[in-house]
């Protein structure tokens, strides 16, 4: 009995000591039972306790699923840490605040969780923390600020639904950071969509850039596309038909477009849209909130620099 008794007590302390160990408190970092430790362990992080003002918001469940999150996933900045212990050292971890707050947001939106740390480890892994791809950037049609601190590169098809939606997106994302970003935009035609490479070599027949522009416009408004539609859009903008039919079957022009879809093919995509800030891919969703963290993070970067 005295035997038991001490080698219990032994147990105890070792258990006891192992818990005392920085490792072990680090590991597990927040706690997320109940309500009430949700709601004291957050305050870990003024700062990020300050920006995300609504999380009681969120039910348990939702908390349960953020805060496992943020204990999982590595920050891109501090790979020996995860996003949860970032937030809680006295520095502000910039990329670590905005990563949580993307997390908050599908959380909030009840996203699953298995799909938004599907998302997050590829936005980290394939992106933020992946080298910079090898993307030729000059004498592409650009819009924005040419003196910017964000290049955000948009490969696209002219014909695809989707492609027109990131394109408005990024057009939003630009008239609120005028002096912050300069888009640029490079063609990669699919095959299911008939029209999208004669479309792509009428667009870059055009020796003015806003007048790329302002066709890249005018398809995004259109739902099909033909002859007739393309003669309505040089009528309407007083361009030369005959001209256009020469610069579109131009061979620079055809190469343009050939070494666009090359360089797509050689860093591996293989759809459309695909978006990159200072050449590294955008893995996030495809909305305006989402673009906008991965803005912020990039900016937050190049300041601390």
């Amino acid at each position: 009995m005295y035997k038991i008794f001490n080698f219990n007590i032994l147990i105890i302390l070792i258990l006891f000591a192992y818990m005392l160990n920085p490792n072990y408190v680090n590991s597990i970092n927040i706690q997320y039972q109940s309500d009430i430790s949700v709601k004291s362990k957050f305050l870990f992080s003024n700062f990020f306790n300050q920006r995300i003002k609504n999380i009681d918001k969120l039910s348990s469940k939702q908390k349960n699923v953020f805060f496992s999150i943020l204990n999982i996933e590595i920050c891109p900045d501090h790979t020996d840490g995860t996003l949860s212990y970032c937030l809680q050292k006295k520095s502000m971890c910039q990329t670590a605040f905005y990563m949580s707050s993307w997390v908050y947001h599908k959380v909030k939106n009840n996203y699953p969780k298995n799909i938004i740390s599907k998302i997050i480890s590829k936005e980290i892994y394939n992106g933020l923390n992946k080298y910079k791809n090898n993307i030729y950037i000059n004498n592409y049609n650009h819009k924005g600020c040419k003196q910017s601190i964000i290049t955000i590169v948009e490969y696209g098809d002219l014909e695809c639904v989707y492609c027109k939606k990131v394109s408005k997106l990024l057009s939003l994302l630009l008239k609120k950071y005028p002096l912050k970003i300069k888009i640029i935009y490079k063609h990669f035609p699919i095959s299911i969509h008939k029209n999208a490479k004669v479309l792509s070599l009428i667009s870059e027949s055009f020796k003015n850039t806003n007048i790329f522009w302002i066709f890249h416009n005018f398809l995004e408004k259109q739902t099909s596309y033909n002859v007739d539609t393309v003669q309505f859009f040089l009528r309407n903008n007083n361009i030369d038909l005959m001209e256009t039919r020469i610069e579109t079957f131009n061979k620079k022009t055809y190469c343009k477009i050939l070494n666009s879809i090359k360089e797509a093919r050689m860093i591996m995509l293989s759809g459309v849209p695909a978006v990159f800030f200072n050449k590294k891919r955008y893995n996030l969703t495809h909305d305006f909130y989402s673009l906008e963290i991965r803005l912020k993070i990039e900016i937050s970067k190049k300041i601390m620099l």
